[in-house]
């Protein structure tokens, strides 16, 4: 059984690497990093490192050097590095791996034998796009079961939690759009609290100098005072008028923020 479970381990390992290369060669020779080969490259990229990390215990030469790395995480201590790497989380991988293989097959493979070069140079999009929205998906959930299998091992989290930790990933990851309309949400939000927070201070700075200036005049009047204590009405009103335009200067910036936050959420919706 051990060694069918090595044998399985081995195969996945070089499976990630080859998809690794081969979303890099998407990437870097043919520029597709924007159909959806950008972001499976990065998840492949990461979880290559990471699954020779939790299944070095499988790997010939068994280097459990490669887990000292893990160290440096809260709490890890060097005996937690001694954990067996999960059967479950490998029978994921093969079980993802064997999916990519089977779609990439359909898409493909299987045309490329049963048509003709024109009938299958000629169709259309629609299978390279299905390929990059399927590959990029389940190169996400390679990286979600290899950080699952990494944390689970070291903190010796039971099976409910791993599982639990594993679904908020992937949940993490469907849910991303939802999470940027909150954040676009709260963004929104917060320009309106300065702006109406400025707005409040502006009128209840006109309303105090207003007041102390009807103040100073009525003073002024009783008072019978010189033309030459005027001027020190004018300085505090003209102080307020330099006040109220910088105020108004930051509220139009502020709106100016928010014009380009609905002009961001025009752009990312198209």
């Amino acid at each position: 059984m051990r060694s069918v479970e090595d044998l399985a381990t081995l195969v996945i390992a070089i499976a990630l690497m080859l998809s690794t290369v081969l979303f890099g060669i998407e990437v870097f020779v043919k520029a597709r990093r924007a159909h959806g080969q950008g972001i499976g490259f990065v998840f492949s990229l990461i979880a290559l490192p990471l699954f020779f990390i939790a299944y070095c215990d499988r790997l010939p030469g068994r280097p459990m050097g490669l887990r000292n790395i893990l160290l440096i995480a809260p709490g890890v201590t060097k005996t937690d590095l001694a954990f067996s790497s999960s059967l479950i989380i490998l029978t994921l991988l093969v079980l993802t791996y064997a999916l990519r293989l089977g779609i990439y097959t359909r898409l493909f493979i299987i045309p490329a034998f049963t048509m003709t070069e024109a009938e299958y140079r000629s169709r259309g999009r629609v299978e390279q796009r299905a390929n990059d929205l399927s590959a990029s998906v389940l190169a996400y959930l390679t990286f979600a079961f290899v950080t699952t299998a990494i944390v689970a091992g070291a903190y010796a989290l039971p099976v409910a939690a791993g599982t639990a930790l594993c679904m908020a990933l992937i949940l993490l990851y469907f849910a991303s759009p939802y999470l940027r309309q909150i954040r676009n949400s709260l963004l929104w939000l917060g320009v309106q609290i300065r702006i109406a927070a400025r707005e409040a201070w502006l009128y209840a700075s006109k309303f105090v100098v207003g007041t102390i200036v009807v103040i100073v005049r009525l003073e002024l009047w009783r008072r019978q005072t010189p033309a030459g204590d005027e001027a020190f009405v004018n300085r505090l009103e003209e102080r307020q008028r330099r006040s109220e335009a910088k105020a108004r200067a930051k509220i139009e910036g502020e709106r100016e923020k928010l014009q380009n936050l609905v002009q961001r959420e025009k752009a990312s919706s198209v």
